[in-house]
This record gives structure tokens, sequence and C-alpha cells, in this order.
């Protein structure tokens, strides 16, 4: 496992230029948009990188040579929902600093505590978002699956627009939106959210697991 997270590291480091030019990308959204949009940008595009490490591994008939190494196909099923995750959190920790420091040299005043949750729900909506690209991935490889990848992010990016353009309005769609916050927040609603995301997890991750097992390389 530590072998594997080390080579997809090392894979991802590689596209260094790309990284900082999606990082100087995400510090200009910080500083034209406003919210944490950039929190979500900075972190979704952290996640399509991530999961792009499985079409290097295809490349060129990789996968018949790393699966002759000494590890299982669900290992290395679990390694890139690690790996992907792992990779959420870092480019999620750096949005949100961005995010703090932009506004205070706004001069925008931040409540840390009221920001916070809405900040943390960024992490596993975006983790489903890659739990359902992971499957396509194994399944179709790196070619086929674009179209399916441009359909989730499109979608994503739709539906976080709508958020936004809801909260900004000044019909009662806030007051919806703060119910609905409200009761996920309470221990009723984390339980049920928490319950609901392990499921969808465990369901990806299974699915990933015996379509990998039913390859021939």
């Amino acid at each position: 496992m530590k072998g594997l997270l080390e080579k997809d590291l090392r894979l991802m480091l590689s596209r260094k230029q790309s990284i900082l030019i999606f990082i100087v990308a995400s510090l200009f959204v910080a500083f034209t948009m406003d919210g944490s949009f950039v929190v979500s940008y900075l972190t979704m595009l952290f996640t399509v990188i991530a999961i792009s490490t499985l079409s290097y591994d295809e490349y060129d008939n990789g996968f018949a040579f790393l699966m002759t190494l000494p590890f299982s196909r669900k290992t290395y099923v679990r390694e890139k929902y690690i790996f992907t995750l792992l990779a959420e959190i870092a480019a999620w920790i750096i949005s949100v600093i961005f995010y703090y420091v932009v506004n205070m040299i706004k001069g925008v005043r931040i409540d840390l505590l009221s920001e916070a949750p809405v900040l943390l729900m960024y992490l596993p909506l975006l983790f489903l978002m890659a739990c359902m690209m992971l499957p396509i991935q194994f399944r179709f490889g790196a070619e086929k699956s674009r179209t399916a990848y441009f359909i989730v992010i499109g979608g994503l990016a739709v539906l976080l627009f709508i958020v936004f353009k809801l909260i900004g309005s000044g019909d009662g769609s806030v007051d919806i939106i703060e119910t609905a916050l409200s009761f996920l927040l309470s221990p009723v609603g984390i339980i049920m959210v928490t319950a609901a995301f392990l499921i969808l997890v465990a369901v990806s991750y299974l699915l990933s697991v015996r379509i990998m097992e039913k390859k021939e390389f």
C-alpha cells in the first residue's frame, strides 16, 4: 500500500506545472469571486488529478506489469480511494487557507464557527463525486470515461451554481436552505447523512473491486 501511495504521489507531482497553474488560478478565483467557491474549485481539481493517476497506470499496457507485483487487485483499488481522499484533504486545506487569507486582505470579516460547517461539507460531497468517477474509470478506462467525467463535473458545477444563486437571491430559498442545514447539523441529521455517506462509499468501493477483479490484462 505504501509503495502504491508513493507511486501515485510521484505521478501527481510529475504534473507540478499544471498543479501550480491550478493553484494560481484558485488564488485568482478567491480574489475575484465572493463566497467559498474557491474551496470547492481547487478540491475538485485535485480530485480529478488524483483519479487521473489511473490513466498513467493504464498507459502502454501498464496494468499488465502492475498486476505482477506483490499486491492484490483489492489493495490496488483501496489505495486509489485512499489516495484520492488524501489529495482532496490536502487541496481542501490549501484552499481554505486561501479563502481566509484573501478575505483578510480584502478586509472581510469571517466568522470561523459559522463558516466551518459549510466548508467541511465540500469534502464528503466531492469524495462522493470521486466515488462515482472511480468505478467508471475502472470499467471503461481513460478514453471512454472522459465523457462521463464531463457529465459528472458539469452536473456538479451546475448544482453548485444553482445553490449559490439561491443563497444570493432574496426569496425564501435561503430559509429552506438554512432549515435543511439545521437538520443536517442536528444529531439525527448527522447520523443519517454519515450512514448514507458510508453506504455510498462502500457500494462504490465494492463495485470497483468487482470490476477490477474481472478485468483481464
